[in-house]
């Protein structure tokens, strides 16, 4: 008969059964778990990594801090070559967390810190690729690569300095030497980039280990000599329509100023964004172009929304634009524009030649800041058809942002004024607050994405309006006296 395991407990007791059945099953235990434990405590917190460029080393995982609600947190260090490294590694961190005050050991080489030019790629590549235009990219690009991290002229550049190791004084005295090898509008447009730069990476402390960005609070550089340096004046719009005469982008200037116009949004302006009741320009599309032809990878294209912002609703079907209040002389002067455009078109035998023709240029329009195809721009048979644009080249096409840049530098040389197309923009918003417009009525016009830009850009005019409040406040209290004194 085969045997149970129950034939040699018969007769006894059902109590002393269990009880010396338990106790066997506990010796075997208990010796097992012994074993384990002595090999557990050799291995503990370590781990053999068994695949991967360090395969065969040893990383070391130990509790290294508490969270808010009293978890254990864990961080690795390592890896090590050898078993043995790791384990006295992890006894002397072990060690020190039992130790009263005392700071933990550190296992393993510190991190190296990052440098600004390691920081300036990821920032460049996560941040500025994903949220900016492709042209806006590649300006942020070329203005750290060129300016801001290789060396200036006797002093080394900022790119091999750790970006916690950045100081006030460091980016004053690399603002200084950049504005004396290039030119004061380069320098202001590098430190702008490194201000924003350098601000993301205080929002990502843990992989930076920046607080504080030392860049806030270094000025925008300024020219030694204040007469070399252009200051906006509003008779400059007059003098450049008159130097213009009967060219057909002679209203450019004025519109540029009055909306406060990027480039890249003057040059996407279509009749149908014209809102005539309201005196309005709707921006639905802005002008980019990026690559290089050299590369091959050069497109120019009509992108939604503006520079700054995207469209709102997009994925819900339901599309929101800025829209810009423009002067009711503009607006009568786009009356007269649109009636030039079609007289010169009628002159144009180039014009005549692309009707019904997509732009040679492949001029398309985008779904999304993307895209490097789509839609393609059709020249129209009439210039003031809604789909025309209001500032297109002699020959009905989209006019390149270099081109527009080329003439408009002709035009103010010609009129003896140093500015540039940008500098129109600014002339706007300079305008407006001399005129007190309140600050946020002129960064709502801008388009800016809130005041503090804003007031950034224009700072040199604030302390002009400093006591506008206290004189408000007189004008008030003089009112109501002499109410008072007439009663």
């Amino acid at each position: 008969m085969p045997w149970h395991p129950f034939e040699r407990t018969q007769g006894v007791a059902p109590s002393l059964m269990r009880s010396s059945l338990t106790m066997t099953v506990q010796v075997r235990s208990t010796t097992q778990r012994r074993r384990q434990s002595k090999v557990a405590a050799d291995t503990l917190y370590i781990k053999h990594l068994k695949s991967g460029s360090q395969a065969g080393k040893y990383l070391v995982r130990v509790p290294n801090d508490k969270d808010e609600q009293g978890r254990t947190l864990y961080k690795n260090f390592g890896p090590f070559a050898g078993f043995e490294e790791a384990k006295a590694k992890r006894d002397l961190h072990l060690a020190a967390l039992k130790a009263d005050d005392a700071t933990p050991a550190k296992l393993g080489r510190e991190a190296k810190p990052m440098t600004l030019t390691e920081w300036s790629a990821h920032w460049l590549e996560v941040n500025v690729r994903a949220e900016a235009s492709a042209t806006t990219y590649d300006q942020y690009k070329a203005a750290m690569l060129n300016n801001v991290l290789p060396k200036v002229g006797e002093l080394e550049g900022l790119g091999n300095i750790p970006v916690k190791a950045l100081t006030k004084t460091r980016i004053e005295t690399w603002r200084e030497a950049l504005k004396l090898e290039s030119t004061v509008s380069m320098a202001t447009y590098a430190l702008k980039r490194l201000k924003t730069c350098l601000q993301a990476a205080t929002e990502d402390f843990d992989t930076t280990g920046l607080r504080l960005n030392p860049a806030r609070y270094v000025k925008l550089p300024e020219a030694d000599d204040t007469t070399t340096e252009y200051e906006g004046h509003p008779t400059d719009v007059a003098r450049l329509t008159v130097v213009a005469g009967d060219h057909y982008l002679a209203l450019l200037p004025r519109v540029a100023t009055d909306g406060g116009f990027r480039r890249s949004e003057i040059l996407a302006l279509h009749w149908e964004d014209v809102d005539w009741d309201n005196s309005q320009l709707v921006l639905r599309w802005h002008l980019v172009a990026s690559g290089r032809a050299s590369r091959g990878d050069h497109i120019t294209a009509f992108r939604p929304g503006t520079k700054a912002k995207q469209t709102k609703g997009a994925s819900k079907g339901r599309l929101e634009f800025e829209r810009v209040n423009m002067p009711r002389r503009s607006m009568e002067a786009l009356k007269a524009h649109r009636a030039r455009l079609v007289e010169q078109k009628m002159s144009s035998r180039a014009w005549a030649s692309n009707v019904g023709r997509p732009d040679p240029a492949g001029v398309f329009y985008a779904k999304n800041k993307r895209d490097r195809s789509g839609t393609p721009y059709i020249v129209p048979q009439d210039p003031a058809d809604p789909k025309a644009l209001i500032f297109p080249s002699a020959d009905g096409t989209p006019m390149q942002p270099n081109s527009l840049g080329s003439w408009f530098s002709k035009l103010t040389k010609r009129a003896g004024i140093r500015k540039t197309l940008h500098g129109m923009r600014h002339d706007c918003g300079s305008f407006m607050l001399r005129e007190l417009v309140p600050l946020t009525v002129v960064s709502a016009h801008l388009r800016h994405k809130n005041t503090a830009i804003t007031a950034e850009i224009y700072s040199h005019m604030l302390p002009d309006d400093a006591r506008m409040g206290a004189d408000a406040l007189d004008r008030l209290w003089d009112r109501l006296d002499a109410q008072a004194v007439a009663v």
